[in-house]
């Protein structure tokens, strides 16, 4: 799996590093490990956790305060489409709620009120701010959770200014690779590792 990839290539450069890796719901492979966690969500996408027509009218009622009723027809109009293409709720675990609800209800919502705009996926963060405590599920909570003791493990290596410039002068040349980046090896075995790679000065 590709994060793993990364996560391994970054660790032998920061044999100290230790991660999490949140997914969107997926079926993660067997090989997970003390110093990388793994999550998948439950529910379709993390849009799911945030998306619910409490939160949207929330959000109106903030931003658009005159527009309310507007905001009611486009959930309504998302909703009955979904019904009739016998597809799920806008609202369900299965459903991609980026692409599948956000977006045509963000959409219909403009194209009601007359606004120019819309909301890309990568804003969709802000319903978080419309939220109430009653409102985060659970699953949440625990992931959050996860996340925070993994942080707590984690170690960030301190050199001292006088190490890092030993180790400097420790850098024995070993040529270029074949993009003709500069190679150097430690002299010193037990200085932040024993090979490394430069980019040559420009």
């Amino acid at each position: 799996m590709q994060a793993r990839q990364h996560f391994y290539g970054l660790r032998e450069a920061c044999p100290n590093l230790c991660a999490f890796a949140l997914f969107d719901r997926l079926n993660l492979p067997d090989g997970g490990s003390p110093v990388l966690g793994e999550y998948s969500w439950q529910k379709r996408e993390i849009e799911n956790y945030l998306c619910t027509k409490d939160v949207l009218l929330r959000w109106v009622n903030d931003q658009f305060p005159l527009f309310h009723q507007k905001m009611e027809e486009s959930i309504s109009e998302v909703e009955g489409a979904r019904r009739i293409l016998g597809q799920t709720s806008p609202w369900d675990v299965d459903t991609k709620v980026s692409e599948e609800s956000l977006a045509p209800l963000f959409r219909s919502f403009y194209e009601k009120t007359g606004m120019l705009g819309q909301i890309p996926k990568s804003d969709y963060h802000f319903l978080v701010r419309y939220m109430d405590e009653l409102d985060v599920d659970s699953e949440v909570v625990s992931v959050l959770d996860s996340i925070v003791d993994v942080a707590s493990r984690a170690q960030s290596p301190v050199y001292r200014v006088e190490d890092i410039h030993q180790a400097i002068d420790a850098w024995q040349p070993l040529g270029q690779t074949a993009d003709g980046t500069d190679r150097f090896e430690f002299s010193d075995s037990k200085m932040l590792g024993s090979k490394f790679t430069r980019c040559s000065p420009t």
